[in-house]
Order: C-alpha cells, then structure tokens, then sequence
C-alpha cells in the first residue's frame, strides 16, 4: 500500500509486475555490504522492463531518508522515460548512487 500511493490500480500493476518483491529485495540488497553489482544489475533490469516500476528508485530514496537525491533522481527518471527505451545501465547508475550515500 505504501508503494502504490493508496492506488488499487497500481497495487495490482506492482504485485502483477513483481513490483513489491523487487523493492524488498532492493532494500536487502543495498543494507547488504557484501551485495555485488551483478546483484544490483539484476535488479536494475527488473526495473527497467516497466516504466511503472521506476518509482521504485524514489520510494527506496525515501525509505533511506536521501531527500537530498530525491531531485536528481526524479529528473533523472523523466529522462529516462522520455526516451522510452529499457534502459537497466541508467537504473543501475541510479540505485548506485543511493549506494553511495548509505
């Protein structure tokens, strides 16, 4: 329910696309010290097949308390959506950075 925002449409696009499964996941992974960027990228790719999962990026920002990234990530996003390609390396880069910061 926290992800989809009090939507029921987006709780069921985010439990049919796996989409609360991916942002546990993530969570684990990123308080992980040990967690590889293979890791990561695979997640990345997840997230990259459906632009309804990208605000997966900004709920873990938030679950993490990074408003100062919140900005750049959301700008970055857009970007991505706009050029309406899959694009799991520019995933990747962004949930790097909210690795960087933890």
């Amino acid at each position: 329910l926290k992800l989809s925002n009090g939507s029921f449409g987006k709780i069921a696009y985010l439990k049919t696309f796996g989409g609360d499964k991916i942002y546990e996941n993530l969570i684990q992974l990123l308080q992980d010290k040990r967690t590889t960027y293979t890791q990561l990228m695979n997640i990345a790719n997840k997230i990259a097949e459906s632009p309804q999962l990208y605000t997966i990026i900004l709920d873990i920002a938030a679950y993490f308390n990074l408003a100062e990234l919140y900005s750049k990530l959301t700008k970055s996003l857009n970007s991505i959506k706009k050029l309406n390609i899959k694009n799991p390396v520019a995933i990747f880069n962004l949930i790097t950075e909210i690795q960087k910061c933890l």
